[in-house]
């Protein structure tokens, strides 16, 4: 089974709950550990909105207030991993690219935030449109595979001189 996990700001707050992230990292581990593809999104909580708000007073413009909110959905996203334990990936996502490799290593991927204009919760739904794209790409391999069985039964049918110019057509 394949899952993505959005975890908010309940649990990120100005002082994280230690027991609260070791229960949640057991049970997000065993899933893990069941052969089961995790990928989970970090929300930034309370610090986040309390660092954004504090560098909107500064006068951040949104560009730097997106990439604050990012470093700490990052960082809530390095508590999640180690409290995962091993069975999470080392490597912490930073673009979308990164994150087919890191989903097929059989470990649990966590992320935080990718780029300013992005929030987590709109970062996960881009995940699930992609896992749409991939489950489209399984149709069309799928049906490629049919196909090809259907010209192989015809070529048996046919001779090899009937064969070239058929292929070439």
């Amino acid at each position: 089974m394949r899952a993505v996990v959005k975890l908010g700001g309940a649990l990120f707050r100005r002082e994280p709950n230690v027991t609260a992230l070791r229960d949640m990292g057991k049970v997000l581990g065993v899933f893990v550990e069941e052969g089961n593809q995790l990928v989970v999104v970090a929300g930034g909580g309370e610090n986040a909105r309390m660092y954004i708000a504090t560098a909107r007073k500064l006068g951040g413009d949104e560009s730097t207030c997106d990439l604050l909110g990012i470093q700490l959905t990052r960082a809530n996203a390095e508590l999640l991993r180690l409290a995962i334990g091993l069975t999470a990936s080392s490597k912490i996502p930073t673009t979308l690219s990164d994150l087919p490799h890191l989903a097929g290593s059989g470990k649990a991927v966590v992320m935080g935030g990718l780029q300013p204009g992005q929030s987590t919760n709109a970062m996960l739904w881009l995940r699930l449109r992609l896992r749409l794209l991939e489950l489209r790409f399984l149709l069309m391999v799928l049906m490629w595979t049919a196909f090809i069985r259907r010209i192989r039964r015809r070529t048996r049918e046919r001779s090899s001189s009937d064969l070239f110019t058929w292929t070439n057509c």
